[in-house]
């Protein structure tokens, strides 16, 4: 296996970073490698490839933090395609969910510190938004309004793009909450990363979705698919509900504090992903349940249908109850707080 590209080194730095991006794609077809090629054991850089493949996917189930190799930028790039390759040999949508989380993760890192001019180059190669950076915006506005406003879209983009990415609902990205002037939306930093919170796992998921499943591949890549299986959480039997019991005890029991957190971590991902309840039956739950609770926000509907919208999206689930005194002590302590009065 010879490297037959060219790219700079910058390209190919932005490409690690954002392995999901069509130019991506072309730059692998390219090449000119093909999976027999990757699973060539003799041949330079196979095996660096495919362990990277494989330690990827492991990250993306066992909870480790997904972090981007910039040694050997040819390695990064091609083990991404070849870790969907064998996720989707794998047939777990587990396993697919995990994988999209953990990559979308890496990827909204990067983003986050990147360049304004480099950010508008992203969203607009990947989503078509026609952002640009603002050098002075076009009407009088205090000095704070003009450090923090830094980037603009088309009014009509915003909405037609926003409306396909199931984003409308999302609290802060209406049109009401943001500056619009002259057919223009104004954005700070903050509510361009909102943007794209979820949006990198989802082409990432998508991106596997449209995959067919390989009917054989080379005994290396087999190989890890099977050390993969292997390692995968076993599924629990739809009847052992056990660990949620708390969510239930929840539900009859109103509480004060965490109600935000109880709203998007706990309440949407378990009536949509464990109950398999209808988006009409969780809603209707849920808004009562805040009611309940005292809780009046004048966005509401809106922030419930987002929160609802993404769990299923995403195919969040809830914390166990253990977890989550691991992982938010305060919103534990309110729970068990809350159920121990029933």
């Amino acid at each position: 296996m010879q490297r037959t590209l060219s790219s700079s080194a910058l390209g190919e730095a932005e490409f690690v970073r954002y392995p999901f991006m069509p130019e991506v794609e072309k730059y692998v077809k390219d090449s000119g490698f093909t999976i027999s090629d990757i699973a060539d054991l003799k041949a330079p850089k196979a095996q660096a490839i495919m362990g990277r493949a494989e330690e990827r996917i492991l990250q993306s189930f066992e909870r480790k933090a997904a972090q981007a190799d910039y040694e050997d930028r040819f390695v990064e790039i091609f083990s991404y395609f070849l870790a969907l390759i064998v996720v989707k040999a794998v047939g777990s949508a587990y396993l697919e969910r995990a994988f999209s989380r953990s990559e979308g993760a890496r990827a909204r890192t990067a983003f986050l510190n990147e360049d304004p001019s480099y950010m508008c180059k992203i969203i607009n190669d990947l989503f078509g938004l026609q952002a640009e950076l603002v050098d002075k915006l076009p009407w009088r506005a205090g000095p704070e309004a003009q450090m923090k406003l830094q980037f603009r879209i088309p009014a009509h983009r915003y909405l037609q793009v926003l409306g396909e990415t199931r984003l409308l609902d999302k609290p802060g990205l209406s049109l009401i909450e943001n500056v619009v002037h002259q057919g223009y939306v104004y954005l700070s930093r903050d509510r361009l990363v909102d943007m794209v919170q979820d949006q990198f796992s989802m082409l990432v998921l998508q991106r596997i979705k449209r995959m067919e499943r390989p009917v054989k591949l080379p005994a290396a890549l087999q190989g890890i698919v099977e050390r993969i299986s292997a390692r995968l959480p076993k599924p629990r039997a739809p009847k052992d509900l056990g660990q949620y019991e708390y969510i239930e005890k929840l539900l009859q029991s109103p509480m004060m504090d965490g109600r935000h957190r109880v709203l998007w971590l706990i309440l949407p991902p378990y009536l949509i992903n464990v109950k398999k309840l209808s988006d009409e039956e969780a809603y209707e739950i849920i808004t009562k349940y805040l009611e309940r609770c005292g809780w009046h926000e004048a966005r509401g509907e809106r922030l419930v249908k987002y929160n609802i919208s993404r769990a299923r999206r995403i195919g969040l689930r809830p914390p166990r109850l253990e977890r989550l005194a691991e992982t938010n002590p305060g919103l534990y302590k309110a729970i068990v707080e809350a159920i121990s009065k029933t």
